[in-house]
């Protein structure tokens, strides 16, 4: 039995493809620093994080591995990172998935 790998279109994506992706790119980069105010800023009372006494340390662990995973997330589709013997894109999927993880299972 053989296995065949998907390969990558070898030429530049399309002009809509880039729009999309920067369209993308830029929200998830808004989110991010939105959302940074909480960690600059972080909530010292339940009162300030909806009411929730365990709201009050978590709320800056959610926050910070959500804005890490909103950042590495906006640029883990573009093709210069995944070329390459070690494409640097598996390191910043790992780095995702550990701080998406860290941001949902804390939230």
């Amino acid at each position: 039995m053989t296995t065949t790998a998907a390969t990558l279109p070898s030429g530049p994506a399309p002009w809509s493809v880039r729009i999309a992706w920067m369209i993308l790119a830029i929200l998830c980069l808004g989110i991010a620093v939105y959302s940074a105010h909480y960690l600059l800023h972080p909530p010292r009372r339940p009162a300030e994080a909806l009411h929730n006494p365990q709201g009050v340390p978590w709320l800056f662990v959610h926050v910070a591995g959500a804005v890490v995973a909103l950042v590495l997330g906006s640029f883990q589709f573009l093709p210069a990172l995944r070329r390459g013997a070690i494409p640097p894109h598996r390191w910043i999927g790992r780095l995702y998935v550990m701080d998406a993880w860290s941001g949902v299972r804390r939230g």
